[in-house]
């Protein structure tokens, strides 16, 4: 059983690392450009949602 249940917990944290740096891949891909337009869009949001707030 011990060894069985150690196989699993292995594959996924296998799982995990292959999915991680399949993201990091696709981020890569994307460039710089699109990286930029997300991280912004990510910003205006949170201002907005404080603008919002106080108004």
């Amino acid at each position: 059983n011990n060894k069985t249940l150690f196989h699993v917990e292995s594959a996924s944290e296998a799982d995990s690392k292959i999915s991680a740096s399949i993201l990091i891949s696709i981020w890569l891909s994307l460039g710089w450009k699109w990286q930029v337009l997300l991280l912004t869009n990510r910003q205006q949001h949170k201002y907005e949602n404080k603008w919002r707030k106080m108004i």
